[in-house]
């Protein structure tokens, strides 16, 4: 039963005191029935009509959605205190990470350098906006960047400039070091082969062709014929360069008949000599071809032309050696000894012959002639005797005919063409040749 407190209005369970609504027809708390559950039972038994009965199942589900609610809400106040107390722990750290770039900002700004200055400075303003000395500092830092002035980026040049190689390629021409020359050359052409080709070609030129006379007084004479043609290729028709080039061409062709073909030998060796005495050591070999010559004759008894071969040697050089032996085999000679001496060719004396240019003569053709005769003391032309032409390492023969006459018509470099007598003693002929001239020689016999 519920008793009614008497200084309260308030309604409480008579059996566990607790407050309880008027309404009620059993104690919420602990079930008891109510005064307002006596009367119903007391209008039921009377046959009266009861109200409905509150269900008790409703109110205990309300309780515990109330108590669920309370959870859910103490659960968000902790979640939105740790996300406060971790915002500011991170701000924290921000603005410590600002002041060491502020501090390292300010470093570099006093250095000087204020391209990472201007960086250092932008991260601490990025991490702390209201770093007043920050915003300070970096406005400082692009204050001096924007006063510095901008350099403008050079046009791309090439690598190494060609007026630049073509100075020191000069300076390595004056100072003939022919190395370099070649090396700078090379250089130059590999950027630009057309880059100013007249003045690179004559010095390679000067390089090429010093470099060969050294190599001839150096006794390298193939590797100064190398450099001889390569010269040619660039001034075809510079004389100095033909001159050396034929000049070496025929001392090696004489040092190659060496011991082989004496005769050979010496036609080569005194070809250089007549052109020029003075050249390496022509005049030694000339010498010592023609006295071992003279030894072979000797030694097969052939006394008058080992004398000849003897008295030739003695006009290019003087020898106590090859003096004993000419008189010998003059002696021997004079005493009939050994076979009786054959002509060297038909028709043709013993005397020494002497070439020269007689005339050049235009002939309004597109052609390279050159033409001669070989006479003998009394002018009269001499059959038979062979006539040879060489230019380089080419060379050709022609036989005189019934009047003497000769002549080389095929000709298609116009280069110095050299002519001689190969079976006799005789002073050759060099000419130009040239299209559209005719050039006559002419070897007469020296007078008895």
């Amino acid at each position: 039963m519920h008793a009614v407190d008497p200084d309260s209005e308030e309604l409480r369970c008579s059996e566990c005191g607790r407050e309880i609504d008027e309404q009620d027809l059993y104690c919420p708390w602990c079930g008891a029935p109510t005064a307002r559950a006596s009367q119903g039972a007391q209008r039921e038994a009377a046959g009266a009509p009861m109200g409905p009965r509150p269900d008790r199942g409703w109110t205990r589900t309300t309780a515990a959605m109330a108590g669920t609610l309370a959870g859910l809400f103490l659960i968000v106040l902790v979640v939105m205190a740790g996300v406060y107390f971790g915002l500011q722990d991170r701000e924290a750290l921000e603005r410590e990470a600002a002041s060491a770039h502020l501090e390292q900002g300010a470093a570099y700004l006093e250095s000087g350098d204020v391209e990472m200055a201007a960086a250092e400075l932008e991260l601490a303003v990025r991490l702390a906006p209201t770093l007043s000395e920050a915003a300070t500092l970096l406005a400082q830092a692009r204050t001096r960047l924007a006063a510095v002035p901008t350099v403008a980026p050079e046009p791309p040049t090439q690598e190494p400039p060609l007026s630049s190689l073509y100075e020191e390629l000069a300076a390595a021409h004056a100072r003939a070091d022919w190395e370099s020359v070649w090396d700078l050359v090379d250089k130059i052409r590999s950027f630009d082969p057309e880059y100013r080709p007249e003045e690179i070609d004559g010095m390679l030129f000067d390089a090429y062709y010093a470099s060969a006379i050294d190599l001839v007084a150096q006794n390298r004479l193939p590797e100064a014929v190398r450099m001889l043609d390569q010269a040619l290729e660039l001034t075809p028709d510079d004389t100095a360069a033909q001159e050396q080039r034929t000049l070496a061409g025929l001392y090696m062709d004489g040092l190659a008949r060496w011991d082989a073909d004496w005769p050979g030998a010496i036609e080569k060796l005194r070809a250089v000599y007549l052109r020029d005495p003075a050249y390496h050591d022509v005049r030694q070999k000339l010498h010592d071809a023609l006295a071992a010559y003279g030894d072979s004759l000797a030694g097969d008894g052939d006394w008058c032309s080992a004398q000849r071969q003897y008295a030739a040697a003695l006009q290019i050089m003087d020898s106590t050696l090859v003096t004993a032996k000419h008189s010998e085999s003059r002696e021997r000679c004079e005493a009939g000894e050994g076979p009786i001496e054959p002509t060297a060719s038909a028709n043709v004396g013993l005397g020494a012959f002497v070439g020269q240019l007689v005339e050049q003569t235009s002939i309004g053709e597109e052609k390279m002639l050159i033409r001669g005769s070989v006479l003998d003391a009394s002018g009269e032309g001499m059959e038979g005797v062979r006539v040879r032409i060489e230019a380089f390492d080419w060379s050709s023969v022609a036989i005189t005919g019934l009047n003497g006459a000769f002549a080389f018509d095929g000709l298609r470099n116009p280069v110095t063409y050299t002519l001689s007598l190969p079976d006799v003693e005789a002073q050759q002929v060099e000419v130009r040749g040239e299209f559209g001239r005719m050039s006559w020689i002419e070897f007469r016999q020296r007078g008895g």
